[in-house]
């Protein structure tokens, strides 16, 4: 799997010691990506700067979506934002 064909998916991320959900976007102008991260909760924590997509690819976050069968975790997002007071966007 390369990073091109991850771009504008979901995988698991840690931030800050804690497994969060994160979104890929790939600028291949930059040969960057970039992650958008929530909270398993679906509070929105913000943007990354550009990573080396050898990074993503070789996280415990893609690992462990990987392990799962990589599951729809923007399905999963949505449906826990929708229980939240204030609806989030996803990018």
């Amino acid at each position: 799997m390369d990073i091109q064909s991850l771009d504008q998916q979901y995988i698991y991320w840690k931030h800050k010691s804690q497994w969060c959900i994160a979104k890929i976007q790939y600028i291949p102008s930059s040969a960057k990506a970039f992650l958008y991260i929530w909270q398993l909760d679906g509070s929105f924590l913000g943007l990354t700067a550009g990573k080396d997509p050898t990074t993503i690819l070789q996280s415990q976050g893609f690992k462990k979506w990987l392990r799962e069968g990589s599951p729809n975790l923007k399905k999963v997002l949505e449906e826990r934002a929708k229980n939240k007071p204030t609806q989030i966007e996803l990018f």
